[in-house]
């Protein structure tokens, strides 16, 4: 999905105009000044522009005068305001299966951002990142943040260690909102948006887990899902051509590119133009089929290896560590 079609949902922007109206601005002004109208955040399920989303959150941090507008919408927002994707949250039995739920069903707000666990020796992260390189503005990415390290509190009725909240953005002069809000370590200047644990924080159980729910709202969002317009990425034609080539055994950028009918070097261009690579797709539709594989059938590793094209069970056994922190067999036997 490149970021100028993408859709967001009235959900997370109408905590915008909840802050606005608490600070006593005036929100129907800062939503004209982006070409948004009230009537259009009045139903739940529409859609807006991603570009005047991120316009009305600048605005916003305009007209009340703060920096940390985005901020003050978590400390005083209803989590409920995000509807089923965070009741799917809440209800999941630990944090691991919350963060997948919220990964998997977060079209429903939004059609281009990318999330999701980032495992490296001795933490994990949940990372928020946009397609083509481009940056969340601070104010945004105080809310995406914040609103994460509230859900995480919350679910785990403050049991989880949130080790540390990084912003890409460069370092404010005052950083002690963020500290007063978020409660823990905050860094600037990172790589990414990320909120990051100790890998045991993934196992600690969210005290209103309740499987029936949960099975109940996955398939409500799972229909949401389907009900919602198809808006096919080249990423996304790429992984479907990826995960029928690793089948018929030939995955390569060359062949996938003759597919397409482009060249190897337009198709890389294109694919970094939504902010990812023909190696990167192609290590995630090996990862999610590896999982499935394991999960639902009963090949053994080794033919999983050779189905996914690895040329040494050895070689797969790396690559299942390094996507899930675990060998493949104990994830076998934990599924």
């Amino acid at each position: 999905m490149v970021l100028a079609q993408a859709g967001v949902s009235t959900r997370v922007v109408r905590p915008i105009v909840a802050g606005l109206l608490a600070l006593g601005a005036d929100a129907e002004a800062a939503l004209a000044d982006v070409g948004l109208d009230a009537a259009t955040l009045a139903d739940a399920d529409a859609r807006v522009p991603h570009a005047a989303a991120i316009a009305l959150w600048l605005r916003a941090a305009e007209v009340t005068g703060l920096e940390t507008f985005g901020l003050r919408v978590v400390e005083a927002m209803d989590l409920s305001a995000l509807d089923v994707q965070m009741y799917a949250f809440l209800s999941s039995a630990n944090l691991e299966e919350g963060i997948e739920r919220i990964t998997r069903y977060h079209r429903l707000n939004h059609d281009a951002a990318q999330i999701g666990l980032v495992r490296r020796d001795g933490e994990v992260a949940y990372r928020h990142q946009l397609p083509g390189g481009h940056r969340l503005p601070l104010v945004a990415a105080q809310f995406i943040l914040g609103v994460v390290v509230k859900a995480v509190r919350t679910a785990t009725g403050g049991a989880a260690e949130i080790r540390e909240v990084r912003f890409q953005s460069p370092r404010p002069a005052d950083v002690s909102e963020y500290e007063r809000v978020l409660t823990t370590d905050v860094i600037f200047d990172a790589p990414d948006n990320e909120v990051a644990f100790p890998p045991s924080t993934l196992s600690v159980p969210h005290v209103k887990a309740d499987p029936g729910l949960s099975a109940v709202l996955h398939r409500h969002a799972q229909a949401l899902l389907d009900a919602l317009p198809l808006v096919e990425s080249l990423a996304d034609r790429v992984r479907g051509l990826l995960a029928k080539e690793l089948h018929a055994g030939n995955p390569s950028a060359a062949h996938v590119a003759d597919l397409l009918g482009v060249s190897p070097r337009t198709l890389a261009r294109r694919l970094a133009a939504e902010g990812t690579s023909h190696k990167e797709l192609l290590d995630g539709v090996r990862a999610e089929l590896a999982k499935r594989h394991l999960s639902e059938s009963s090949l053994s590793v080794g033919e999983v290896a050779f189905l996914l094209g690895f040329s040494e069970p050895s070689a797969f056994h790396r690559a299942f560590k390094r996507w899930t922190g675990q060998t493949p067999a104990s994830f076998r036997s934990a599924s």
